[in-house]
Parts: structure tokens; sequence; C-alpha cells
């Protein structure tokens, strides 16, 4: 089978970076205990989406709620499309969030420093077979934003995403503005990834 041009396999040692929160009980247990994250496994048949839209809901919700949805609508919309169009890819919902580069994780907290904030930028080597694909993360930026969008407009930014195109080669429209983000590539990893030890952990 031939792999889509931003989805790889190998077996071979390579360096990824993350960023990681040393805060997080679970995150230090398994990076300076084990030693190292694993992803979760991922088959054909796996049903990934934890929670489904409720289709005779008619209420009213608070903005709160509504940031909520709309975050997790973005992952529910590109897992969606991966299931029915892009099933090789790793889930978004089972993989590990990689970056190729200390630069490219650099470019991201630039990008998302919300979502990086109070972490720290760490270097990982895989160890094993692995999967992983590249991605725009702006896409999931865009889909993000408080707008109202089509379902022809989610499934033009969710196939962008998937096939790894750029958001600047696109004209998006956000709240009738134009909008656009430099690219800041993710790393959807599934497989093993270890850590130095660190023997003051």
């Amino acid at each position: 089978m031939n792999l889509p041009a931003n989805l790889f396999t190998d077996s071979a040692a390579r360096h990824f970076w993350l960023w990681v929160d040393p805060s997080d009980m679970v995150t230090h247990h398994n990076k300076n205990i084990v030693g190292s994250f694993c992803s979760t496994s991922q088959s054909a048949s796996s049903e990934n989406l934890m929670f489904i839209p409720n289709p005779t809901f008619q209420g009213i919700i608070s903005p709160f709620q509504s940031n909520l949805m709309r975050n997790y609508a973005a992952d529910y919309n590109l897992e969606l499309a991966r299931r029915d169009r892009f099933p090789h890819y790793p889930c978004r919902l089972q993989a590990i969030f990689l970056l190729e580069s200390e630069d490219d994780g650099l470019i991201y907290q630039s990008k998302n420093p919300k979502h990086v904030e109070g972490r720290t930028l760490t270097r990982g080597t895989t160890n094993g077979a692995y999967c992983f694909s590249q991605h725009d993360s702006a896409w999931v930026n865009f889909l993000r934003l408080p707008h109202m969008m089509s379902q022809e407009d989610i499934n033009k930014c969710t196939n962008a995403y998937w096939l790894g195109r750029s958001v600047q080669d696109a004209q998006l429209c956000s709240c009738d503005k134009p909008w656009t983000q430099d690219r800041a590539t993710e790393i959807l990893f599934l497989g093993r990834l270890d850590f130095e030890r660190q023997l003051n952990a």
C-alpha cells in the first residue's frame, strides 16, 4: 500500500519533541519513573468518540458550556472525517501529540500559549515500531473559533487537516473577515516514546 505523503511507519530510532506538564501526576510517573509514554492501541473497529451529540437537544447553554462543546466538536468532526475518509491515519483521541523539532515546539508555543503554559519542552526517542502523521494544527484552531460553519465548510477543513495541507494555502473567513495563521505542524504518534531518566525526579 502506498502511504499518503504525510503518513509514516518505521522502527528506526527517531527524536521528537513535546510539551510536558511536570505537575501532572500521571505525566510525572510515566516520564520520570516508567521512563516512557505509550499511545493507546488503535484498531479499525474501535469506538473512540466518548460523547455523542444529542439530536433532540433544544435548550440554551451558558457561554462556558458553549466553549467546552465547541472545542470537543472540533475533535468530534475530525474523528468522523478520519473514520469515514482517512481510516489509515492515527486517531487524535488515541495518539500522542508530538513536534518534529525544537523549533516546531517554539512555533507551536507562539500560536498556542495557553495550551503550553506551565509545561516544559522535552525531547523523547522512539522505541520499536511506530506510525505517525503530520498536520497543520491551525486547522484545529480555526474549527474551534466561535463562528458558524456549514457541514460543507467543516468537511473542507477536516479533509485539509488530514491531508496535511496548510491553512496558509486556503482562503478562510471567520465572522466575515479573512483569517489565517502560520503553520504549526503537529505529529499524531502511535507507539512508544522513551525519555532520559532523571535520577532526582
